[in-house]
């Protein structure tokens, strides 16, 4: 005789006989799980052909002992009127899927759904679920610059998958929204894309979303310069790269308050400036988009006198500042 056994890190129990004989014709296996058959469905309850679904573990609560585990995708080189898949049962669950328009349709599996069969319709408008609409009015970004919602959190956790909907170009105004959101508290980083020298006024937002209702969210952009640093040592002429661990600062002059900016390297050859790291070469990298005006630019490393200088920030335009580090 045979005996067959669950393995894995989550694996289905094996229910009821689990033992089969060499030459058995026909072996029945009973597993503890549900089979999702899927579909998207019109105003008017008519099948519409999907293209892709996304389903994705969530939490839907703070407190519940299910955190976001994980995303599972699956798209389909022709359109199928529906898409049938196995899920562990007693979990919230939730999916989203797209037609041949890139419409995205909704359902939320609240975690009461037993072992067994479910038929399973998705929306465009599901019930209990809210949306994100975010609006920019034209500005002076370039043609090709665009909206993104990225580190998007629910009641602190991960929200995993989901599409975000653009129209529209940022020069004459554009918008971006992200349907099927469950109910809750939510923080994002709501950023400007495609252009080097636009940005945000503000990126991170805070905001809550109510079943049934769309939240906007209304932001403006500015044209700004950036500033192109280069960081070597005094006195260091052998061309090699040394390494340094510090941190750049970079605080709008007159301003009692600052941040340590993010600092990425934009040319080949190596990284001059990460955030609190920093390597001298003599590759630029170039700050965030900054309001034109003075700043003032401080870099700290061990063993190494605490550098100040000033740069004057221009629109449209990137400024030079080259630095050399004193040793101590």
């Amino acid at each position: 005789p045979f005996r067959l056994t669950a393995f894995g890190e989550d694996p289905l129990p094996v229910n009821g006989n689990d033992t089969f004989q060499s030459g058995d014709e026909d072996v029945e296996l009973v597993v503890d799980a549900t089979l999702i058959r899927a579909r998207c469905v019109d105003a008017a309850g008519s099948t519409v052909p999907m293209k892709g679904i996304e389903i994705a573990t969530i939490s839907l609560a703070s407190s519940t002992e299910h955190d976001v585990t994980g995303m599972t995708s699956f798209g389909f080189k022709r359109e199928r009127d529906g898409h049938s898949f196995m899920i562990a049962p007693g979990l919230p669950y939730r999916l989203q899927a797209t037609d041949a328009e890139y419409r995205s349709y909704f359902a939320v599996l609240t975690g009461d759904l037993r072992a067994g069969i479910h038929d399973v319709d998705l929306m465009e408008d599901a019930p209990g679920l809210g949306s994100l609409r975010v609006v920019l009015p034209p500005s002076g970004a370039g043609e090709g610059a665009q909206l993104t919602i990225g580190d998007l959190q629910r009641d602190g956790e991960d929200v995993m998958g989901g599409m975000v909907m653009l129209s529209g170009n940022a020069a004459d105004g554009c918008t971006a929204e992200q349907k099927g959101l469950l109910p809750g508290s939510y923080t994002a980083t709501i950023r400007l894309q495609g252009d080097d020298w636009s940005a945000l006024e503000t990126e991170k937002h805070a905001f809550e979303i109510v079943a049934g209702a769309q939240h906007r969210i209304d932001v403006n952009a500015f044209v700004g310069g950036r500033i192109e640093l280069r960081v070597g040592v005094l006195g260091d002429d052998s061309g090699e790269e040394t390494r340094l661990r510090g941190k750049v600062r970079v605080i709008a002059t007159g301003s009692t308050e600052g941040s340590w900016l993010q600092v990425t390297s934009k040319r080949k050859g190596g990284a001059t400036v990460y955030g609190s790291r920093l390597f001298a070469d003599r590759t630029p990298a170039r700050s965030d988009v900054l309001r034109p005006g003075t700043y003032d630019v401080e870099v700290e490393s061990e063993g190494f006198r605490t550098l100040r200088a000033t740069a004057t920030v221009v629109a449209g335009a990137a400024t030079d500042l080259r630095l050399d580090l004193e040793r101590e």
